[in-house]
């Protein structure tokens, strides 16, 4: 059963929701679509300028009252301008109310839609070349190489609490859940977030996984997406791979994060830094490096940073290393 478990998961959610066939969008039989028509308004008084700019014209060749012809005529140009001010302040106001829903909608996706739009680009070299590439830096022949500690590091202590083998309750996973985004990319199998947000009985199989201690292939398959750094798209090592994981797996690894991060964290084995549940990182390392630096200028004294920058940072490091520690 666990072989099938994202199959047997999709079954059960569609005899009991049932399924859903999008529409495909109807073709339009008159060919493309017209152009947006303008305001009744602002039609008409772009038809009374150009008969006053034609009237203005015959007013010269027949040598008539010019005068009274160009005040029509401007009088005309102005009221066509002021319309045309008037729907242009109208339109970048309803822009700057729809600007600021998606700001407090999302103020996180507003700002990075706003200082680092997405670059859009699709790759540009062979498959064969993509294969040979990934493979080479994502293989280890001696992966299983075991390191020895130097003499002189200390070892860490043997743990005083115990690993918490229980799978999350009801509440907790629920909690999880819910931190998941509606509009995270499901799996191979297109199962999203959301049919665990709804549905509290798919937990019950999820534990039955934790607790029998067989994971699921399903689990272990990713879908690679290769998504550009740049406008150079003509070698893999441009490109950014990113993993789309089942929503079942995520899941289950999320709650066998939590478990592992609190043991590491009850038994002083890794300090509450980065990568961890309400520890905002991201933030709390920039400010502390500033004031670090702004300590530095007003003592007059010397201080050296190094940032580091790995290539494949987590495909080069061997995980027999990181046990290491």
């Amino acid at each position: 059963m666990l072989g099938r478990f994202t199959d047997i998961v999709y079954d059960s959610a569609a005899d009991f929701c049932g399924t859903l066939v999008s529409a495909k969008p109807k073709e339009s039989k008159d060919g493309p679509s017209p152009k947006r028509r303008q305001p009744a308004l602002l039609h008409k008084l772009k038809v009374v300028k150009r008969e006053a700019r034609r009237e203005l014209r015959r007013t010269k060749n027949r040598g008539g009252d010019v005068l009274s012809a160009h005040k029509a005529f401007m009088r005309a140009v102005r009221a066509h301008h002021d319309l045309l001010k008037a729907i242009s302040q109208n339109k970048n106001s309803r822009q700057a109310a729809v600007e600021r829903r998606r700001f407090l909608r999302d103020p996180h996706r507003f700002a990075k839609r706003l200082l680092s739009p997405p670059v859009t680009g699709k790759p540009s070299f062979t498959k064969a070349t993509a294969d040979d590439y990934f493979r080479e830096a994502y293989s280890d022949c001696d992966r299983s190489y075991s390191y020895q500690p130097p003499f002189d590091m200390p070892r860490p202590a043997r743990p005083k609490h115990a690993f918490d083998i229980k799978f999350a309750t009801l509440e907790e996973f629920s909690e999880i859940c819910r931190q998941k985004s509606n509009g995270s990319a499901p799996g191979l199998n297109g199962i999203p977030y959301l049919l665990y947000k709804r549905c509290d009985q798919v937990r019950s199989l999820l534990e039955r996984v934790w607790v029998e201690r067989n994971i699921p292939s399903a689990f272990q398959v990713g879908r690679i997406r290769l998504l550009p750094k740049s406008s150079d798209t003509s070698h893999p090592k441009h490109m950014r791979p990113i993993s789309v994981l089942s929503s079942e797996g995520r899941l289950f690894w999320t709650v066998f994060q939590k478990r592992l991060s609190q043991y590491m964290l009850d038994n002083g084995y890794i300090n509450p830094q980065g990568f961890l549940e309400g520890v905002a990182g991201c933030v709390e390392h920039p400010t502390v490096q500033w004031e670090m630096l702004q300590h530095a200028k007003r003592k007059y004294q010397q201080i050296t940073m190094a940032w580091l920058d790995l290539e494949n940072a987590y495909g080069s490091m061997r995980h027999m290393l990181v046990q290491l520690r």
